[in-house]
């Protein structure tokens, strides 16, 4: 039998291009954690989804942090 795990996220939208919806900023957060990470493509926010952010949401996400605020102000 195969069990699929599920997670729960918050995508915030700020920002897309109505003729090119590739294009959009916004922040990913798992509830229950004060981590954010940040995204500036429909690719990366791919990229995010599918790495296990469980798991990654304590980790460094150098690429995708630097580019739209990937923490809460204050350093957390």
């Amino acid at each position: 039998m195969v069990f699929l795990n599920m997670e729960n996220f918050i995508i915030r939208l700020y920002r897309f291009e109505k003729d090119n919806p590739r294009t959009l900023v916004g922040l990913v957060e798992k509830p229950g954690k004060e981590r954010r990470i940040g995204f500036t493509t429909m690719d990366e926010l791919w990229e995010i989804l599918n790495s296990s952010i469980g798991e990654k949401m304590g980790e460094d996400r150098d690429h995708c942090n630097s580019k739209a605020g990937g923490s809460k102000p204050g350093g957390r």
